[in-house]
C-alpha cells in the first residue's frame, strides 16, 4: 500500500516597490525533508498580485522570486505540515543585485567561454529551527536545508551574469568544485571571478588480461569515471590484441572493464 500527503497551500500577495499589487510574478517554492527527494513547485501571482502554491508537508522550505526584472527578500525558516495551510508570506519587489565576473583557468587566468557557473541560494537549514520538528521514524540525522539553484553560461569572453534578491548564496565552478559563499542584502552589484582548473588530456594505453590465462581479452568494455567523481567519464574497447586507447584528462581515475560476455570484471586505479 502507498500512502499519499496531501498537498498544503501557502498563500501570499507580491507588491512592487511602491507597495501596489504585481500581477504575473513567478514564485518559486523548494522544500528539503526527510524523504531524501527534494519538492520544487511554481506558481505566479494573479491580477491583485496574490499567489497560492500547494506544497508537500513535513518539510522546510524556501520561496523565491524568480523574474528577469524583479527580485525579493526570500520566504524561508519555516516548515510546512499537513492540513496546516500557510498565510501572509508575502514578497515585495526591488531591483535585482548584479552579481557577475569571469569564469577563468585556475593557471593561466585566462577567461573560459561558452561554460557553466552555478550558484546556488540557501535557506534556512531545519537544524537551525530548533523549535521545528520534523517526523522521523528512522532516527535519520540528515542536514536538511532548502536550496534552490541557479545556472548560466558564460559569453565569448567567459563573462557571467546573475540577477539576484537578497539570501545566502555560493557560486561555483562548472565541475563544482569548490563554493565561494557571499550574502546578498540590498547591494546593487557585486562582482566575483571564478576560477576553476582546467585539466590537459593525455592518451591512455592498456591492455586487458585474462587473470587466469594472462591472454588478451578483445571486445572487453572499459569505463573510467574520476575518483572524485565530478569530472568526465570515459568509455573504450579493446581490439583483437586486447589493447585499448583512449584519450583522457589526466585526473585520478577508477577504470571498470568487464568481458564481452560479463563474466569477468576488474576495478583499478589509475
Amino acid at each position: 500500500a502507498v500512502t499519499l500527503d496531501r498537498l498544503v497551500p501557502i498563500r501570499g500577495q507580491v507588491t512592487s516597490e511602491d507597495g501596489q499589487p504585481a500581477a504575473d510574478i513567478q514564485i518559486r517554492a523548494t522544500g528539503n525533508g526527510r524523504a531524501h527527494n527534494n519538492f520544487r513547485q511554481t506558481t505566479r501571482s494573479d491580477a491583485d498580485g496574490r499567489y497560492e502554491i500547494a506544497v508537500a508537508p513535513n518539510q522546510v522550505y524556501l520561496l523565491t522570486v524568480s523574474d528577469e526584472k524583479w527580485a525579493a527578500n526570500p520566504q524561508t525558516g519555516f516548515a510546512v505540515f499537513p492540513d496546516m495551510p500557510l498565510d501572509n508570506r508575502n514578497f515585495q519587489l526591488r531591483t535585482p543585485t548584479r552579481v557577475h565576473g569571469r569564469l577563468l583557468n585556475e593557471r593561466t587566468q585566462e577567461p573560459i567561454p561558452n561554460d557553466s557557473v552555478i550558484d546556488y541560494q540557501h535557506g534556512i537549514a531545519l537544524q537551525a529551527m530548533p523549535e521545528v520538528e520534523l517526523p522521523n521514524p528512522e532516527n535519520e540525522r540528515y542536514y536538511l536545508q532548502p536550496m534552490e539553484q541557479y545556472r548560466v553560461k558564460t559569453d565569448e569572453l567567459g563573462q557571467y551574469e546573475f540577477l539576484l534578491g537578497d539570501g545566502e548564496f555560493d557560486l561555483r565552478p562548472p565541475q563544482q568544485e569548490k563554493a565561494e559563499k557571499f550574502t546578498i542584502a540590498g547591494q546593487p552589484d557585486i562582482e566575483l571571478d571564478v576560477t576553476t582548473k582546467i585539466q590537459p588530456e593525455v592518451e591512455l594505453v592498456g591492455i586487458v588480461l585474462d587473470r587466469e590465462t594472462s591472454q588478451p581479452v578483445s571486445g572487453a568494455m572499459i569505463s573510467g569515471v574520476p575518483q572524485t567523481f565530478s569530472g568526465r567519464d570515459w568509455q573504450a574497447k579493446t581490439g583483437e590484441d586486447g589493447k585499448f586507447t583512449v584519450r583522457r584528462r589526466e585526473e585520478a581515475t577508477y577504470a571498470h572493464a568487464v568481458n564481452a560476455d560479463r563474466s569477468q570484471a576488474a576495478i583499478v586505479e589509475v
